[in-house]
């Protein structure tokens, strides 16, 4: 089961990556009303996926472990 969790996060991962992305690209029209905000929000939603990737790799060390 270590194996199928350390297999989850990276696609976890992939997915929340391809929603950032996903979502920036819906955002363009509002990148030419209001450049800082839609850059402000893709700024956070990257972020937070990196951070909650960061949270998995520390959940899963001591498994590993």
């Amino acid at each position: 089961s270590f194996n199928l969790l350390s297999f989850i996060s990276p696609l976890l991962f992939l997915l929340l990556l391809s929603i950032s992305i996903i979502t920036s690209t819906s955002h363009m029209d509002s990148l030419k009303i209001s450049n800082l905000h839609s850059s402000d929000s893709f700024e956070v939603i990257v972020l937070s996926s990196l951070i909650f990737f960061d949270y998995f790799l520390v959940f899963l060390s001591p498994t590993s472990n």
